[in-house]
């Protein structure tokens, strides 16, 4: 192994390169790849490098905790952009920068952080007609785009319900053995549009290899691979010298690449099956219907949301149209995610109970799951906005647990929103 530097090894180079070459195809020629220490500390270096206190970052209205932790001591606002079933809008995003009053706001924002694909929380993915529209408006507003893309492989697609699925299975299993094939069914990375070279995205080893690792890299141009590499010597110094031996040992050594891409296309297909295993079990533990119409910004009419009501709730077909109705209020409404590793649920128990002076929907429910040995992320963590004491939302990651374990967090799930309906709680 090489001497060890600020941007990790020379083998971490070639490999990072190779790969990015082959899946990411760079939109410019003179890009460059640095190791990091993790997406986390990746993200502090870019705003450390890119910011000054004061500054505005603009981020999804739902975006990953550490970011909004990472910003406030560094003296950074974030500012909130509308999403939809893709995630962040074109749309509102050119509505906040065309809008912006410098003299009332400060200085108009130059830098975007943005989880594109498994967004976290909400499992969003966005396509590539919504990125390069993105990608347009920073080119027209000097935006500094960082892609935060560590799920960029768990891309599962829409649900299929269970009755409709094994036509779905046998056709996903016909590209086991084409990672071309499997290349090709990929989102684009924002990499692939950047002819500018406004682009630092992070790629991480935690999500694809092994939780914990602390390894990734940036992809960027070299002068903010440089100022990058500069800040990397004075805090994490480099990423872990035992995860680059082993892990590239791992994927360029004994795997190579073409069997690293099958183990991505396995893993995809492993996510695929807990996602599509938590969403069957909803449906096996609640009356779950389609929304009718949206039930917040964060559940648009771009994907058919679920609506979850307590299995025995009396139901009644429809004189006019034959269509089986619930008529008793929404216990909890979700869009099955497309990629990544989280359901992002908003819950509608409000009516079933008061609150104590100064207490909020979410620290309400969130406290009695844990009574009852489920731990979900509240969804105050992820919200830009301050939220309404009566709003809730959760973040539930099939991620890690057994099946079993899986199931019985649902069943507790199931259990407390009974609790809440029967006026117990």
């Amino acid at each position: 192994m090489a001497n060890a530097s600020g941007g990790g090894t020379i083998q971490l180079h070639e490999f990072a390169r190779e790969f990015t070459l082959k899946i990411y195809t760079p939109g410019y020629g003179d890009w460059a790849v640095l190791g990091h220490s993790g997406n986390v500390e990746a993200t502090f270096r870019c705003l450390a490098t890119l910011c000054n206190p004061g500054d505005s970052i603009l981020v999804e209205e739902w975006t990953f905790p550490s970011v909004l932790a990472t910003a406030k001591p560094m003296g950074l606002k974030p500012v909130s952009v509308k999403m939809d079933g893709q995630g962040m809008t074109a749309a509102d995003l050119e509505r906040v920068l065309s809008t912006w009053n410098e003299n009332l706001q400060g200085k108009r924002p130059h830098v975007m952080y943005t989880v594109p694909i498994g967004q976290n929380p909400t499992g969003a993915q966005m396509g590539a007609k919504r990125k390069l529209a993105i990608y347009d408006i920073c080119v027209r507003y000097d935006i500094i785009i960082i892609e935060d893309d560590p799920y960029y492989f768990l891309q599962e697609g829409a649900y299929v319900p269970k009755a409709l699925r094994p036509a779905k299975i046998q056709s996903q299993s016909e590209d086991v053995d084409d990672p071309e094939g499997f290349i090709k069914s990929l989102a684009p990375s924002y990499p692939k549009f950047d002819y500018q070279g406004r682009v630092i995205r992070l790629d991480s080893f935690s999500k694809i290899i092994a939780p914990g690792s602390r390894m990734g890299w940036f992809t960027c141009n070299p002068v903010f691979a440089e100022r990058l590499d500069r800040l990397g010597e004075t805090t994490t110094q480099a990423p872990s010298g035992f995860s680059q031996a082993i892990i590239i040992q791992l994927v360029a050594k004994q795997w190579g690449m073409k069997k690293f891409i099958r183990w991505l296309q396995d893993l995809r297909g492993e996510y695929t099956s807990r996602r599509d295993f938590i969403i069957d079990t909803i449906h096996e533990l609640f009356d779950v219907l389609p929304s009718s119409g949206t039930s917040g910004e964060s559940f648009p009419e771009s994907l058919p949301s679920m609506i979850a009501y307590i299995k025995e709730s009396t139901i009644s077909e429809s004189k006019d149209s034959k269509v089986v109705m619930n008529r008793k209020t929404p216990l909890f409404t979700f869009i099955p995610p497309t990629s990544g590793m989280f359901l992002w649920i908003k819950f509608h128990v409000g009516q079933y109970t008061i609150l104590k002076p100064g207490e909020t929907l979410t620290e309400h429910i969130f406290i009695n799951l844990v009574k009852e040995g489920l731990l979900i992320a509240p969804g105050t963590l992820f919200s830009v906005n301050e939220l309404e004491s009566g709003e809730a939302f959760g973040r539930i990651a099939f991620s890690n647990g057994s099946r079993e374990q899986l199931l019985e967090g649902l069943k507790v799930l199931e259990r407390v929103m009974r609790k809440y309906t029967s006026g117990i709680i």
